[in-house]
């Protein structure tokens, strides 16, 4: 199976080692879904994304079926995000975790961006902009 990540499953991301050496998913590359999404910023760590109006820029990954529930518990689906099909840019599907709260009142990850946005944090931080 196909898995489109957009989080903390990215390569240099926290929980990408789990993905690659636990899971022994096979990357494929860079992605986007449909525009059909929106990204907030959910916590320090990790993003969601809910059904809105733009395209999510991440990463593909062949991972084979049987990891599956490991992955679930992984994503705290179905409790916090719930995992789907999701449609990509190029025409492929995927399966994609999709946060399943409200993000009213968080704030929104620009241009769905989620690496693009902590190396933005990043540099802020290293010059006294940003605290969380």
């Amino acid at each position: 199976m196909r898995l489109f990540v957009y989080g903390s499953l990215l390569e240099g991301e926290y929980n990408h080692p789990i993905l690659m050496q636990e899971f022994g998913a096979v990357a494929l590359g860079p992605a986007r879904t449909k525009p059909e999404w929106t990204m907030a910023h959910v916590n320090p760590h990790f993003p969601g994304c809910v059904p809105g109006g733009g395209a999510v820029v991440g990463e593909l990954y062949e991972v084979e079926e049987n990891v599956r529930d490991d992955l679930d518990v992984l994503e705290g689906h179905p409790e916090l995000y719930l995992r789907t099909d999701v449609e990509l840019a190029d025409g492929g599907v995927a399966w994609m975790y999709v946060y399943r709260h409200s993000i009213q009142g968080m704030g929104l990850v620009p241009n769905n961006d989620w690496r693009a946005f902590q190396t933005a944090r990043t540099e802020g931080k290293k010059h006294g902009i940003g605290n969380d």
